[in-house]
């Protein structure tokens, strides 16, 4: 909400998944997500496709 001045919570629903991404790629370095990435020690995650669509999925509770 801070980066953007949304609520998450209410936009959710009407984003696209390649918006929700260009998003999330595009928050600010010293917001409270990048601050808590930099806490959290990093393990290595293979990404795919598949996971981030139901992850997107299960945010937006669609199918």
């Amino acid at each position: 909400m801070r980066d953007y001045g949304m609520d998450l919570g209410l936009a959710l629903p009407g984003l696209s998944w390649r918006r929700f991404l260009v998003l999330l790629r595009h928050l600010s370095p010293f917001g409270a997500v990048a601050q808590a990435l930099e806490r959290k020690p990093r393990e290595p995650v293979e990404d795919t496709g598949e996971q981030a669509e139901s992850f997107f999925a299960a945010l937006t509770g669609s199918t």
